[in-house]
């Protein structure tokens, strides 16, 4: 049975890209990279930072007093295992009833419009692009169809420490790094426009965002050791080595191509 929530009473339980491969696109972190089944357990700032950055993500909202969500954890469970795909969850009713409203629902009327649990929200460049409910698939052959239908060709992954990407880049030879920080405009405007949409996932890419915030201090040893010292780089990486690497900040779409096409 679908629950609705009712955002006026705090008693009423209320209700994010881990990797994907090739047939999936989305933003996500590399840290929950073993995380049982592919789900990522995410917090409201979490998915309020996603959403401001544009970024492209499928959410799921759900509850743990939720019958409706127990019945569907299966399903996904499935997906995800059978796909290696990943999918942001945020558990609604381990969040203060006035937090999530601030941070969230308040905050995104267009995304959060409906307010059921469970549902799956596939969100593009900060918009919801489509939303379903537990009415809209009851088998793993119909959330499947779902899925698929709604996720892009590409892998996309974040990562917040070195360790996490040489990790990624021990096992997965052939990818693509890109270095972001979501305080400048000038990265969001490049990701945007050239990596974060429909043309680069035809090219069925990895690539790898690497998050300059987090890394903290160690980000200028990572740019040291990959890309001769160049904070903001856009390069190609072949058996865990650099094989071709241009400063986003001037680069035009030539160059970029270049790149791309290089692995």
């Amino acid at each position: 049975m679908k629950k609705i929530l009712k955002l006026l009473f705090p008693i009423i339980l209320l209700p994010t890209i881990t990797a994907c491969q090739d047939k999936t696109h989305s933003i996500i972190a590399i840290s929950p990279v073993n995380t049982e089944y592919g789900f990522i357990e995410a917090n409201v700032d979490q998915v309020a930072n996603l959403i401001e950055s544009k970024q492209h993500f499928i959410l799921e909202t759900y509850t743990t007093t939720c019958s409706s969500c127990q019945e569907l954890e299966p399903i996904l469970k499935e997906y995800v295992a059978k796909n290696n795909k990943a999918i942001y969850r945020l558990k609604a009713n381990s969040v203060d009833i006035e937090v999530l409203n601030e941070k969230l629902l308040d905050k995104y009327p267009n995304i959060f419009l409906e307010r059921t649990v469970p549902s799956i929200k596939f969100i593009k460049n900060g918009t919801l692009t489509y939303n379903v409910n537990s009415n809209k698939f009851g088998t793993y052959s119909g959330l499947s169809k779902i899925l698929n239908k709604h996720f892009l060709k590409s892998s996309i992954y974040i990562t917040n420490n070195i360790e996490d990407y040489e990790s990624f880049a021990s096992s997965n030879q052939n990818h693509l790094i890109y270095s972001y920080d979501l305080n400048e405009k000038g990265s969001l405007d490049f990701a945007n426009q050239y990596l974060i949409n429909e043309d680069f996932t035809k090219a069925k890419k990895t690539l790898i965002l690497i998050n300059k915030v987090c890394f903290a201090d160690k980000f200028a040893d990572f740019c040291t050791k990959y890309t001769e010292g160049n904070e903001k780089f856009f390069a190609a990486i072949k058996d865990n080595k650099v094989i071709k690497t241009i400063d986003y900040s001037s680069a035009d779409g030539n160059q970029i191509d270049e790149v791309i096409s290089s692995l």
